[in-house]
């Protein structure tokens, strides 16, 4: 049996979005850490007196690396399970339902847990606005993952990647 279309299409979004998300994020964070003096100057051009001072928390900065490398890790696991799956090897299954779990439960920790504690925390430290987020939305970092979970669920790909046997 030859690759079925819906796995290729998930495989090859995966593949774009997994590298310019990994590249993305590696570069990102590079660039977080090495940030020169002129580009906060600049920044600050555009933010309020209470934002400027929420750049210069040190917590801020944590839980941006923590944030950015979590959904760095996240592209790069889309990144390998889509060329695995691509391959039509049983590892690439795998890592694509691990990458569909993580990347359902990331959107819900921070849509819920750190929106409500850790994002709430640094508005009332810094009297910042809230943004209004709809509590519910439908986002593709979501949409791609239910279909990809969906797709490689149905008993022929299942048995294409020998998932049924074990």
């Amino acid at each position: 049996m030859g690759r079925p279309r819906s796995v290729t299409i998930i495989g090859f979004i995966g593949v774009i979005w997994g590298l310019v998300g990994t590249v993305g994020g590696v570069a990102l964070l590079l660039l977080l850490m090495t940030m020169p003096s002129w580009f906060n100057d600049w920044v600050r051009h555009f933010l309020s007196p209470n934002a400027v001072n929420a750049l210069n928390d040190p917590d801020f900065h944590r839980w941006n690396y923590f944030l950015l490398a979590v959904q760095t890790g996240l592209n790069a696991l889309l990144l390998v399970g889509s060329v695995h799956l691509l391959r039509l090897q049983p590892k690439g299954w795998w890592l694509m339902m691990g990458y569909a779990v993580a990347a359902l439960l990331w959107a819900v920790a921070d849509r819920l847990i750190l929106d409500l504690t850790v994002y709430e925390a640094f508005r009332q430290r810094y009297k910042l606005e809230r943004t209004e987020r709809p509590r519910f939305r439908i986002t593709i970092g979501l949409l791609y993952p239910v279909l990809a979970s969906y797709f490689l669920t149905r008993p022929k790909i299942m048995a294409l990647y020998k998932q049924d046997e074990e």
